[in-house]
């Protein structure tokens, strides 16, 4: 946009930010404040760590000494959603939306709407949408539709869902202004069935599958890939269907 000399002025405020924050809060074995879920997550999530892997394995440990529950508040759990899309674990997340003492508690007894607080609430709304940040995570993760941060208007996608090994059907849709977009997938015996619509106005739209997955040419050569990704441009595709 212009304006390198306002950029270098923030990023140098956003660096000593930075270093005052590992000053104050980081341990000498590479762990934050006071190793719980939520000061692992916010390490991972703004990229503090040393070891991302690691502090991410101990995150998971964390959490499956809670029986799969998150400990985290608002915004530990809203990053915690992403954090675990980016690398792989959706799996958890399912574990953990499935817990009896996590939204299964907070919507006992034809409950409708989230709460405030888990647990007793007894100082908290009864309305209340602070813990809802799961809905993007089944939007993005599991039905893979999402509106990449460079987009203006939605007009750059990108297509990347999960398969889960105990979900065996996802139908999700997402109505931007420039139109429907569609990701719905089913198991069955010979495989994965895909199925994805974009409208015909988009700048951008990049399907991210699996390597493991053999495509038999239902697709045009990848335009890129990663350690265990292909990339696919289906800007202009309209519908597909693949197996996979």
């Amino acid at each position: 946009l212009g304006f390198k000399e306002k950029w270098l002025k923030y990023i140098g405020k956003a660096n000593k930010i930075r270093e005052k924050i590992l000053s104050l809060y980081k341990n000498t074995d590479g762990s934050f404040a006071d190793r719980s879920q939520t000061s692992f997550v916010f390490a991972i999530y703004f990229d503090l760590c040393d070891d991302i892997e690691s502090s991410l394995n101990e995150l998971i440990d964390l959490i499956k000494k809670e029986q799969n529950v998150i400990t985290c508040g608002i915004f530990g759990q809203s990053f915690a959603y992403e954090i675990f899309h980016r690398y792989g674990h959706n799996e958890l997340i399912l574990e953990w939306l499935r817990v009896e003492a996590g939204f299964k508690k907070m919507l006992k007894n034809d409950a409708s709407t989230l709460k405030e607080f888990f647990g007793d609430n007894l100082n908290g709304s009864n309305n209340h949408a602070m813990f809802s940040s799961y809905s993007s995570w089944l939007f993005q993760a599991l039905g893979g539709i999402t509106v990449a941060e460079e987009a203006v208007g939605a007009d750059v996608i990108l297509i990347s869902p999960s398969f889960t090994d105990t979900i065996n059907f996802v139908d999700c849709w997402h109505q931007t202004i420039r139109g429907r977009i569609e990701c719905r997938w089913r198991r069955y015996k010979k495989g994965i069935e895909l199925v994805i619509k974009v409208p015909f106005n988009l700048k951008k739209c990049t399907l991210k599958l699996p390597k493991v997955y053999q495509l038999n040419k239902q697709l045009p050569a990848p335009i890129d890939c990663d350690t265990y990704h292909h990339f696919y441009d289906i800007t202009d595709a309209g519908e597909i269907k693949v197996l996979l």
